[in-house]
């Protein structure tokens, strides 16, 4: 996703998206029950935002964590994200998961080396 605005830093960025994120849930009548505070992050060394969070859905109470990190590239600034989420957050296997997914992910581009965090 291009998040591109030239009067704005990629952390200004990343919380513009993350606000926008919350609101749509506003719109369409979903309670953000728990979290959304989102802490500042590092993936290979980009600005990054985690956010952990509970919403309401039809099934009951969905747990989200995810991480959005902003990835410039000469004049644009694109998003990565990587979300995992459950019905069941208490579930060793989705807190396996959140950690393993959110730990350890790579990011580059076109003509960049691979980086991955740890």
């Amino acid at each position: 996703m291009d998040i591109t605005d030239p009067a704005m830093t990629t952390q200004q960025m990343l919380d513009d998206y993350v606000k926008g994120t919350k609101d749509r849930y506003a719109e369409t009548g979903r309670d953000v029950t728990t979290g959304f505070e989102p802490q500042h992050a590092d993936v290979c060394g980009l600005d990054a935002r985690h956010v952990a969070y509970t919403v309401t859905v039809e099934q009951g109470l969905l747990s989200v964590a995810t991480t959005a990190a902003a990835v410039p590239t000469g004049t644009r600034t694109f998003l990565a994200t990587l979300t995992v989420q459950s019905l069941l957050p208490e579930d060793p296997q989705f807190k396996k998961d959140v950690k393993t997914f959110l730990g350890k992910w790579t990011v580059f581009t076109t003509g960049t080396t691979p980086a991955t965090h740890n």
